[in-house]
This record gives C-alpha cells, structure tokens and sequence, in this order.
C-alpha cells in the first residue's frame, strides 16, 4: 500500500479515536420560569479544573474526557441555584438542548436583615486580607483559550478578523510581593492554536494582533497583579455600599460595591470565608470627558466600559476561571454628529488547570513579538476538540 495512503489513514484514525474520547454536551441556559437566556453562566465539572462559559445567547458546547462520564455536570449563576446533573443520565445529542436553572428567592430576607449589621468596608477589606488563603498560591499550567474581537459601526474591522488563540499558561508561586498590574507579567504564555471566526475561513490565515494584547488581559487578574483597588489609599475616594446578599455556586454571598462618580466595582464575597468569586467593573462617561473640553477637540468620545472577572473553587482553593470585557467608544463632532462607534470585545477562558504535570513552557513569546508562527497552522481537528466559547456573530 501506498506510504502516502497509510499516513492519511493514521491520522484519520487517530481523529476518530481522539474525539470517541471526548464528550460533547450542547447546550442554551435558561430562567426556569421566564426561559429567558442567561449569558456567561458557568457550566464546569464538579471539583474538576475542567470548565466553560455559556455565550451572549446562553449557548454552550462543552468538551470533556470520557474519564468523567460518572461525575456531575454543573451550571450556575448568580442569584440562581446550581443545577447538577449526572453526566451518564444525559440524552446527548448534536443539538443544543435548553438547560433550565431556577431564580433564588429563599432564606435571603433573613440573611439580609443579619447582614446589614456588618459594614461594607469590612467586609471588603477582610476578603482582601483572606487571599492568599482563598487562592491558589503554587505554580500550575492552565489551558488558555484567548479571544478579541473589534467592531466598527456595528461590522466587522476588516484587519481584526481572526483573533482566537490557544494558549498554554504557566504560572509561577504566588509572593507575597507580587507584582504590579503596570509591571512586566510574570506567568509564561507559549501558544498551542489559532483559529479564525466563522466569517473568514475562506480567507487565509494571517496572525495579526500582538502577544501584548493576551498579556495585558492577563494582567487584570487583580489577585495575581496588585491593583488600585488593593490598596486603601486609593479607595478613599470611593463609597462602599452593601447590596442585597444573594446565591452564587450554592453559597450565599456578600455584593460590595464600590461608587466613584461614573465608576463603580462590585465585589462578590463569600459570606463563610471571605472568598471574592466575582468582580465586575463599570465605566460610564454618558458625557465628553474633562480633557476634550480642556483641549477644545473638535472631535470627542463618549465611553462605556464592562469587565467580568469571575474565579472557581476547587478542593477548597480558586483559581482564574474567565474574563471578558466590553468597551464601547463613540465618536461625535461639536454638532453631535456621531462619526464613529467602535467596540471592542475580550474574553478569556480557562477551560483546564494542571497542578501536577507542571513544566514551564520552551517557546516561550516576547513582548514584542506577534503570535505568527508559521510552522502553527489552523488545524480543524484541535478546535473541533478544544473548549472554546462559541461565536455569536455570522454572516
């Protein structure tokens, strides 16, 4: 036989085996009651580092190793009970079937009423002292799934196309002395897959956005990276006020949110071990900023800007689970005539963690380097079998 042929044949083979390996659970979130979409709900394994998020329409598909068909499959959302459904019992099927999680309303007016005994600022502040008790705090190796997408006028920038990548993350022991969010980072990236979005696969593959993008977006894990907000002196602007305490992952937690004029951070905090499970961080300028009306632009923005930083626990410790942000700019003329929207879209997704198997990656990428790497082509059969969150926009 032809040795040709039989390289085909292998590898054919070797696809087959790989996905009968694997998994698939297709998915929409849903209100049990309202069946509205629920998006970036979590759905992961239970006590698994193995996880990933539901899209803007609640959509998900969910690849796992065959090795965890007897273990519970969970999604949750805050204010929502957790769902848990054993993995052997799902009727899967190639079709997104809707998962149905039900709102929290109970025990929570008692809980509120203790609650409002204890102040905002403590409750914040002791969550800031618990993390490197909370967290994980040893080296470990997480799979990576990066995506950046750009939009102007609602469409596609023509240059930012294809903008997903594969990733594997080293992460060194944490120190107390950690660093900086505006320092160097000190985790290691070394790229494993790039893919494209589904409106250019006829296109050809062509890298563009810089390595820097994927590590500044790492660097706003602000319990790897000191933030502002870590430190009192610059909170003292802020006002720290206590919502509503609610259901996260089955835990109760505490909603501190911190108010600046047009920004606010909210904090949700584990009300047993001061555990910080959520961030959220809003901007809204609704209006020209200070330095268009100093420099008297004939030209100015308007600006909103949303990120999600969200944890998970396993074996008693957190890690970096997901990330995504949103930052919309508008262009106006004095007139108020609008020249230019543009919005700009992150995620991260760490959809595995290793804290065994842990060596630090060879190739490893530069700052200034781009992720182009000629000998790393887009290979079908990894995506196919790569937990990714999936695209919302086609054509």
């Amino acid at each position: 036989m032809n040795l040709s042929i039989l390289v085909i044949l292998s590898l054919l083979l070797n696809n087959f085996l790989f996905s009968q390996n694997l998994i698939t659970i297709k998915g929409t979130v849903k209100d049990k009651n309202s069946k509205e979409i629920l998006a970036f709900a979590n759905i992961s394994i239970l006590q698994k580092h193995i996880g990933t998020v539901s899209n803007e329409k609640g959509k998900f598909n969910f690849k796992i190793p065959k090795k965890y068909i007897d273990d519970t499959l969970i999604i949750s959302f805050i204010g929502y009970h957790n769902l848990k459904l054993h993995i052997k019992d799902l009727k899967l099927t190639n079709n997104f079937r809707s998962f149905f999680i039900e709102k929290s309303i109970l025990i929570l007016e008692e809980v509120n009423v203790i609650s409002k005994k204890i102040k905002a600022e403590d409750i914040f502040f002791k969550a800031i002292e618990k993390i490197p008790e909370n967290y994980y705090t040893k080296k470990h190796i997480s799979d990576v799934y990066f995506e950046e997408k750009e939009f102007q006028n609602g469409k596609y920038k023509k240059s930012h196309m294809k903008l997903g990548v594969a990733i594997k993350l080293y992460t060194p022991k944490f120190k107390k002395t950690h660093k900086y969010i505006f320092s160097a980072l000190d985790e290691t990236v070394e790229i494993i897959g790039v893919r494209r979005n589904e409106d250019c696969y006829t296109e050809p593959i062509k890298i563009i956005k810089k390595i820097n993008e994927v590590k500044i977006t790492l660097k706003r894990n602000i319990f790897r990276y000191k933030h502002p907000f870590l430190r009192k002196k610059f909170l003292k602007k802020y006002n720290f006020e206590k919502e509503n305490t609610k259901l996260y992952d089955d835990n109760l937690v505490y909603i501190i949110n911190l108010k600046y004029e047009n920004r606010s951070v909210k904090f949700f905090i584990r009300k047993d071990n001061f555990a910080i499970m959520e961030v959220q961080f809003f901007y809204d300028s609704k209006k020209p900023s200070e330095i268009n009306k100093i420099i008297k632009r004939e030209i100015y923005d308007i600006e909103k800007y949303v990120e999600i930083i969200k944890f998970k626990e396993v074996n008693n410790k957190l890690f970096l689970y997901t990330m995504y942000s949103y930052h919309d700019i508008k262009n106006f003329e004095q007139n108020g005539e609008m020249l230019l929207n543009s919005q700009y879209f992150t995620k991260i997704l760490v959809n595995n963690i290793d804290t065994v198997n842990v060596r630090k990656p060879e190739n490893k990428m530069k700052n200034k380097s781009i992720y182009y790497q000629e000998n790393l082509e887009y290979d079908p059969e990894f995506w196919e079998n790569y937990n990714h969150i999936l695209d919302t926009i086609s054509k």
